[in-house]
């Protein structure tokens, strides 16, 4: 019985450890500054969007919220905030991260050169 509750907590940790990286709307904006080539102005004003997406997603108390919107509103916003070229970088990063997430990978990774 001890082994399977020293199991079960460890599943539970490492799942809210894995839930709260992917939610962390910082590191989420480090990795675009990595993979955009982001000055800091443009950082600190997607980490500002981040942050609002975020804590609506956190203060929701539905069941199966739907942040469909939400998120699409953001992706504008920092859309908004970059330049031609970065626009067609994020693009690509966004597509690639799709493919991932669809993969059974759905952690963001910054991209290496």
């Amino acid at each position: 019985m001890k082994k399977i509750l020293l199991a079960l907590c460890l599943i539970v940790g490492i799942t809210a450890v894995s839930k709260a990286q992917m939610l962390d709307p910082i590191q989420r904006a480090k990795t675009l500054q990595t993979v955009l080539k982001l000055n800091n102005e443009q950082t600190e004003k997607i980490t500002g969007f981040y942050i609002k997406l975020n804590n609506k997603m956190l203060s929701t108390t539905s069941e199966n919220p739907d942040f469909s919107a939400d998120m699409a509103a953001t992706k504008a916003k920092i859309k908004s905030v970059l330049t031609k070229e970065q626009n067609v970088n994020y693009e690509k990063w966004l597509a690639e991260e799709a493919k991932k997430f669809a993969e059974g990978n759905p952690a963001p990774s910054p991209q290496k050169d």
